[in-house]
């Protein structure tokens, strides 16, 4: 008599000679202790599984929880470097406009010397 079972992916085969050295006083053990046996087996296998799974999940939430606040201090460092960006975009206006305030002062030099200079060659003094 040969009874094979399957559980948690491994085969396990239970010949008869095994089944009488199981044997307690002068009982075998019948094919509902066996099942309830393989039962507890497979009990013990899954409870190792979903412990197994819980931590996984437990690591998977933390692991989402730093995500999120990875992405927080993004957002924070995106919008710090877009106040950056108009900052440096207005000194260079800045500077543009002191670059024109220096040819306006450059042009009236100019223009007032030229004016002198007609005006003394006409004589007005």
């Amino acid at each position: 008599m040969v009874h094979t079972t399957t559980y948690n992916r491994t085969s396990h085969v239970i010949c008869g000679k095994e089944l009488l050295k199981q044997k307690k006083g002068n009982s075998i053990m019948n094919d509902v202790e066996v099942k309830i046996a393989h039962l507890e087996e497979r009990e013990k296998s899954n409870t190792k599984r979903w412990d197994e799974h819980d931590d996984k999940i437990q690591k998977l939430e933390d692991t989402y929880s730093l995500m999120q606040n990875v992405n927080y201090r993004i957002e924070n460092v995106e919008s710090n470097i877009e106040k950056i960006n108009t900052k440096l975009d207005e000194k260079n206006n800045e500077k543009g406009k002191k670059w024109d305030k220096f040819i306006d002062y450059v042009f009236y030099f100019v223009l007032c010397a030229l004016l002198t200079y007609i005006s003394t060659r006409l004589g007005l003094k």
